[in-house]
């Protein structure tokens, strides 16, 4: 038998070249994309032909054909593609080790609460089972295996105000409340409706017509109505030339100005009218014969210091750091900012019963405008006296509210011993079945060494503030 040399050494180079191949690593870039598919030791075949025009295929779905440039053969490694194969389960197979096999995922139904199997009889078999999981919504916790499914208890959004919508992002589980002032209507035309997050509804009377003459009141069925105040009521003209000024049906009139009158005003000079202007208005002393209007110079620190609305009586709320909420009722306006502490100058020490001038169920102060009810009320614990004279409407005026710490000491006769005031009908009770002090409507603040749960308080029978504890009773004199 003739022996064809030749092709034995073709058959011989080919085998060397295969011992080659294993023993290092290709730098061919087409064989490295290779990587992650089959390692060397995978490599199944190497065909002893050249690469058919580049083109490496041997017809089985479980291999990838490769042409290696360096010495062109083919080369065959196994893959992990999907493949024809018949069980009970499916109707395809996973290609392992270059070999179609049944897929051992074929019965997987991705359930954390259910173990996969592939039975003869009707396929594949999905067990419950009972253990922790995660059913992917942020919004739910503690999520166990209950009957082959994954339940949650749902995380409660709920924020306690009806005119919110609560709802649960559930990507991130973070609840949000927006506001639906819609729900908040009262259906009351002379009202503001709005729905406050995190508090409720707010609905503000907005019937204030700046007439110190006129009672102001909402009334659901015809809104806003102006009464006009009983004849005689001091007001405020917003003529620095008038005095006197009083209520006439709903028109605040004031007496034009004249030399004689106590006040040195409207160009008076001490060379025009010596007897208002020396020791009058401009002598740097609100006395008892000036007014807050009426001398601007003397009396003007001393106005009523009020602000826009707020909500939390007690509270600085919107009020700004020199200010308080304080309670009024719907019919008065609604609740108030009032100025406090630092807006405030000293009052001289003097304050005698000249100063005040006294009408069915209130005194006015001329000294400093504000208006002070006659009885007094109490006793209450500090947050009940912060609405306690919104039910009041002494002199027929709405807008009674709890006095600031400023407003209260401006009652005090500083210059009597012991000290006391002396506008009529507000003689201080003194201790009455251990009640004491007259409750204001601003908080301690917690500073210093005053207890947080305190509040400023004013003794009357020394003439000072003082913090006293929120819970104990004391009276409270209602302002305006």
């Amino acid at each position: 038998m003739r022996v064809d040399w030749t092709w034995m050494c073709v058959i011989l180079l080919v085998h060397l070249a295969l011992a080659c191949s294993r023993a290092a690593p290709s730098d061919d870039p087409a064989a490295a994309e290779l990587s992650g598919e089959a390692s060397d030791a995978q490599l199944t075949e190497l065909r002893p032909w050249p690469c058919a025009g580049g083109v490496c295929d041997d017809g089985d779905l479980c291999t990838d054909d490769h042409c290696n440039t360096v010495t062109g053969a083919c080369e065959i490694r196994p893959n992990a593609a999907m493949c024809p194969f018949q069980s009970f389960c499916a109707n395809h197979g996973r290609c392992m080790d270059g070999t179609c096999v049944r897929d051992p995922d074929e019965c997987d139904d991705h359930n954390a609460c259910t173990t996969d199997t592939c039975a003869p009889v009707g396929g594949c078999v999905h067990q419950a089972v009972s253990g922790l999981c995660s059913d992917g919504d942020a919004c739910t916790s503690s999520d166990i295996c209950v009957v082959g499914a994954c339940v949650g208890s749902k995380v409660d959004c709920s924020d306690g105000v009806d005119c919110t919508t609560d709802s649960c992002d559930p990507a991130t589980g973070a609840c949000a409340h927006p506001a639906m002032n819609a729900a908040c209507d009262d259906g009351i035309a002379c009202t503001t409706d709005s729905c406050l997050p995190g508090t409720g509804c707010q609905n503000l009377v907005a019937c204030n017509d700046g007439n110190d003459c006129t009672s102001d009141t909402c009334s659901s069925s015809v809104g806003c109505t102006h009464s006009n105040t009983a004849a005689g009521t001091p007001c405020s003209d917003g003529d620095g030339c008038t005095s006197g000024d009083l209520c006439s049906g709903g028109v605040c009139k004031g007496t034009a100005a004249v030399c004689g009158n106590g006040l040195c005003q409207c160009g008076e000079t001490a060379a025009s009218c010596k007897a208002d202007c020396t020791g009058g208005c401009g002598d740097g002393v609100c006395d008892g014969k000036e007014t807050v209007p009426k001398c601007p110079s003397d009396c003007g620190l001393f106005a009523k210091k009020l602000g826009g609305p707020c909500v939390v009586p007690g509270t600085r709320d919107v009020c700004g750091n020199q200010a308080i909420c304080a309670a009024r009722s719907v019919q008065g306006g609604g609740n108030v900012c009032v100025a406090e502490f630092d807006t405030w100058l000293p009052v001289p020490d003097a304050h005698p019963a000249a100063d005040f001038s006294e009408y069915a169920g209130y005194v006015w102060d001329h000294r400093t405008g504000l208006m002070w009810a006659k009885p007094l009320k109490g006793a209450y614990t500090w947050q009940a006296a912060l609405t306690a004279c919104t039910t009041e409407s002494f002199g027929g005026f709405y807008d009674w509210r709890t006095p600031t710490v400023s407003e209260a000491l401006s009652l005090i006769d500083n210059s009597s011993q012991p000290m006391a005031t002396f506008a009529p009908n507000l003689v201080w009770l003194g201790d009455l079945g251990g009640v004491i002090g007259q409750w204001t409507t601003v908080p301690s603040w917690a500073t210093g060494t005053q207890p947080a749960p305190s509040a400023w308080a004013i003794d009357f029978t020394h003439g000072r503030p003082y913090a006293m504890d929120k819970a104990l009773p004391a009276f409270v004199r209602c302002v305006r």
